[in-house]
């Protein structure tokens, strides 16, 4: 889930509460993480098929999670304005970012992974929609939740 989000005058910050959860009953170890933002849109399927192909993930989140295992993490992951890709939504500049994980691991001799994307906005009124963020003006402490998309590839 997102805790919360912050549009600077650098860049877009969505500060995390990721649940990491080992669903084998073996130990997972040495787990990696990596994190991207991009922008939702006409290259989102291609630019997170290139994110999902990268080499597996080497900045580690921890050593380990048991069989079954728990492991909780808050991690804050960025997205510089130069990136925005911006579309105008009534009359105003609007952002609809796409949040990509990578999670490496290893279980016993083998190396696993797994890809997911989410769709983050800020909760709609009214609505399970989500609602895109408004970019013209800094805000701190915006709400905003996910939305698991298709998208995804385990290994």
């Amino acid at each position: 889930s997102v805790r919360s989000a912050a549009l600077t005058a650098d860049d877009l910050e969505l500060h995390l509460d990721l649940l990491i959860t080992n669903s084998g009953s073996a130990a997972a170890r040495d787990i990696a993480i990596e994190a991207l933002v991009l922008n939702a849109g006409s290259e989102q399927d291609r630019e997170l098929a290139t994110f999902f192909a990268r080499p597996d993930p080497t900045t580690f989140a921890a050593d380990g999670i048991g069989p079954f295992g728990q492991l909780p993490l808050q991690p804050v992951v960025r997205m510089p304005r130069a990136a925005f890709r911006e579309y105008q939504i009534a009359g105003e500049p609007s952002l609809v970012p796409v949040l990509a994980l990578n999670i490496g691991y290893r279980a016993g001799s083998a190396a696993g992974r797994t890809s997911l994307a989410f769709l983050v906005g800020r909760p709609a009124r009214g609505s399970d929609k989500l609602a895109p963020f408004r970019t013209a003006a800094e805000q701190q402490g915006l709400a905003a939740n996910l939305r698991r998309l298709d998208q995804s590839v385990r290994r």
